[in-house]
């Protein structure tokens, strides 16, 4: 009995000892030396109550994105009935060509757009017979069926609904990306503790605790605004990134000891051959990356205007495709927007004869020459994917891209990993076909509830407790 007792005692002790030093670098993070707020990095997250702040809350069209989406692919529809007509690509009809046999074929979105219905007009009778679910499905235009045909006149009316999954899936995906750009944006700004969860059907709820009040002007602005998808080229020359990491980062570090604990300069990625700066905390990195863009007075910035910073999460697997390493690192780029995510109609994962995941990335006819004269100059060179300044990929461009449609493929150690990687893509690169706007609901400026005598006595509470279990 007597070493069953010793036992629990001792189990008891342990538990508070390490309670305490659990929660010690949320009192005290300041005062402790790095090696050990890197060992207890979770903090005790103080709410509106406590620190006050901003509440902002959103609402996501979502039957904008479903509009957005049927217009996108109608033209596709039209499309591929001008290749039709021309026995030609879509990247070889002239301008000419396609404006004398447009009217043959006019497609309207139908209301209420949240149905997804479309409205072909055919003026040629034999365009019209073509026209059917089967001709969808063989130009890969899935989601959509016919729903009625009429004749009027000399017209020929077709009716096609987007398929009521689809409309479903576009919603749910609608708010879940909305609701990831304000997270990384809440982040991105440098709160350590900001809330963001969805609310309903369709809204987006935002708490920011401790912001202050020269923040709010440029966080209201700035937090509900649409994301943009793009593309940019990844800049070949990393002498200003050396640069960046071998005279500026240890500035930095100096300036901001304790906002800086894990920023470190990877000269050579061991895996990848990477030059980057990396940190274990977005928030972190994202200071470091905005303190680097701003212009210091009297001086010329380091990096040229003509050139950005962008940031990426990485995350690294073993050989049972269980995430490891959790860390954030930065991107060289060429500022220049190659193309815009607006051209982007459909992405989908599909896998080739070996069972390997891809992502195939389908463009309109503007985007298609867009990217045909992008590949065609920077032929071998990384293609970022980006969300708003965010990386999410940066896929090697192989060879000259034209058509319209584009595959990438992807690294990993497995093909769990693969795919794992090709459909949070997909996600990223919907947004370019998603497109739905947010609009604001409300917003409510919060002073504290609890003052600061009442915080201290909690902490001061919290320790006296911890000592008496000791004792």
């Amino acid at each position: 009995m007597k070493k069953s007792s010793k036992w629990k005692s001792f189990g008891t002790v342990a538990m508070a000892v390490f309670c305490l030093l659990y929660v010690l670098p949320s009192f005290f993070e300041e005062q402790l030396p790095v090696w050990y707020t890197n060992m207890f990095k979770s903090r005790i997250s103080y709410g509106l109550d406590i620190k006050g702040g901003l509440e902002l809350e959103y609402t996501v069209d979502w039957k904008k994105a479903v509009l957005d989406y049927c217009v996108k692919n109608s033209e596709g529809i039209t499309d591929r009935f001008l290749e039709l007509w021309t026995k030609k690509r879509i990247d070889e009809i002239s301008d000419a060509e396609r404006t004398k046999l447009r009217p043959r074929l006019t497609i309207e979105p139908m209301r209420p757009f949240s149905r997804g219905k479309l409205r072909l007009i055919f003026t040629n009778k034999d365009d019209a017979k073509l026209f059917g679910n089967q001709w969808l499905k063989d130009k890969n235009i899935n989601d959509f069926g016919v729903s009625s045909t009429d004749e009027t006149g000399t017209n020929t009316i077709v009716e096609v609904k987007l398929l009521d999954s689809k409309i479903a899936e576009i919603k749910k995906q609608a708010v879940k990306q909305t609701l990831e750009i304000i997270r990384k944006r809440a982040e991105g700004f440098g709160l350590a503790e900001p809330d963001v969860r969805q609310s309903g059907d369709s809204n987006i709820v935002v708490q920011l605790p401790g912001l202050k009040k020269s923040q709010m002007k440029q966080v209201k602005e700035q937090m509900g605004r649409p994301a943009r998808l793009m593309f940019r080229i990844v800049e070949e020359k990393l002498d200003v990134v050396k640069k960046i990491g071998e005279t500026y980062l240890p500035q930095y570090k100096k300036l901001y000891p304790t906002g800086s604990r894990s920023l470190r300069y990877v000269e050579s990625d061991r895996e990848s051959g990477d030059t980057y700066i990396r940190s274990d905390s977005k928030v972190e990195l994202a200071r470091f990356i905005r303190w680097m863009s701003d212009q210091r007075a009297g001086k010329r910035p380091v990096i040229p205007s003509d050139r950005m910073l962008a940031m990426q999460k990485v995350q690294r697997r073993n050989e049972t495709n269980q995430v490891t390493t959790v860390f954030y690192r930065t991107w060289y780029l060429l500022s220049k927007i190659q193309l815009d995510g607006k051209h982007v109609t459909k992405a989908n994962v599909y896998y080739d004869k070996d069972n390997k995941a891809y992502v195939s990335l389908d463009l309109d006819s503007v985007g298609g020459r867009t990217f045909q004269r992008v590949t065609r100059k920077y032929v071998k060179r990384l293609l970022a994917i980006m969300l708003d300044d965010d990386l999410e990929s940066a896929p090697q461009i192989r060879e000259e891209i034209g058509g319209g449609r584009v595959r990438i493929d992807l690294g990993g150690v497995n093909a769990q990993e693969v795919l794992q990687d090709a459909q949070n893509l997909v996600v990223v690169l919907t947004h370019g076909a998603y497109k739905a706007p947010v609009y604001k609901v409300s917003e409510n400026e919060v002073g504290p509830q609890l003052g600061q005598d009442a915080i201290n006595e909690g902490k001061l509470a919290l320790m006296v407790g911890g000592a008496l279990v000791l004792l």
